[in-house]
């Protein structure tokens, strides 16, 4: 009988939680995740400093690949494998 190659490593969960969700006066969608003690402050459109977006990277191994108002989708960069978070949009 031939060998089955091991299933393909999964990432570890994401360790992330959602802290608030909003929109601005513009309709801008805001999103704070939490995790191991900081907050991450994210925007889908906005312009102001201080804000991750998509192509930043949080906790030195999570790539934010998408943002929208339904979810947030990263890659876990040690394993280069997707992930995506719901923010319940």
């Amino acid at each position: 009988m031939p060998d089955v190659p091991p299933p393909p490593a999964q990432p570890p969960p994401l360790p992330f939680s959602i802290g608030a969700l909003w929109l601005d006066g513009s309709g801008a969608f805001y999103a704070v995740l939490n995790a191991q003690g900081q907050e991450f402050p994210m925007c889908v459109a906005c312009r102001q400093s201080g804000f991750y977006r998509e192509g930043d990277v949080l906790l030195g191994s999570y790539r934010i690949e998408k943002l929208t108002s339904r979810e947030v989708r990263f890659v876990y960069l040690p394993m280069k494998r997707r992930q995506q978070m719901s923010l319940g949009g």
